[in-house]
């Protein structure tokens, strides 16, 4: 889980990744961000926590860093790295998850050009988009793997939507539920 209160220094709003034992006790940190974490999420095999660190950059703007920490100690590895959005790169806005094998991290990015729904290889080595954003502009919610990790399932809203029929008002369009081919991301 992610919290912003520790024992040895006062609340400075920088969120870090804490474990509990499942038996309970007291929670302990495994990150010391400066800039704050989210979304940690477990390995399927226990050992290690993807997460994602907000950066500064030189430039002044934020952005997220995807992180891989082996809960043993022996390596907090960046395995990826957002370009400046500002400058036409994509940013990570999701962690939501690993692959069954453990091999892949399933992300949702943003940038100039609307969401994305992408893989990140645990070991940096690379990155693959599965789905892509139409010209509307539509939004990704929550995704998940399927238990084989050939599929995915996501949440997908079209681009803002239109005028109600009664109303030149804009309304948000409604969410549906997506399956995603792992090998050729069609949906």
């Amino acid at each position: 889980f992610i919290s912003a209160r520790h024992a040895e220094r006062e609340y400075d709003s920088n969120s870090d990744v804490f474990v509990v034992s499942a038996e309970g006790g007291d929670p302990r940190p495994v990150t010391d961000s400066n800039g704050g974490c989210a979304t940690p999420v477990w390995s399927p095999d226990g050992q290690s926590i993807a997460y994602l660190a907000r950066v500064l950059r030189p430039n002044g703007h934020t952005a997220w860093e995807v992180h891989v920490l082996a809960l043993d100690g022996s390596s907090d590895d960046v395995i990826y790295t957002a370009p400046d959005w500002f400058s036409g790169g994509w940013d990570v806005r999701n962690l939501w998850g690993w692959s069954p094998d453990g091999q892949w991290l399933l992300v949702r990015t943003n940038g100039s050009y609307g969401d994305r729904l992408r893989r990140l290889k645990t070991d940096g080595s690379g990155v693959i988009e599965l789905i892509g954003s139409d010209e509307n502009g539509q939004g990704y919610g929550a995704a998940s793997y399927s238990p084989d990790g050939s599929q995915i399932v996501f949440a997908r809203r079209p681009g803002a939507g239109g005028p109600t029929p009664n109303s030149l008002e804009i309304q948000p369009a409604p969410w549906s539920i997506w399956i995603a081919d792992v090998a050729t991301g069609t949906a």
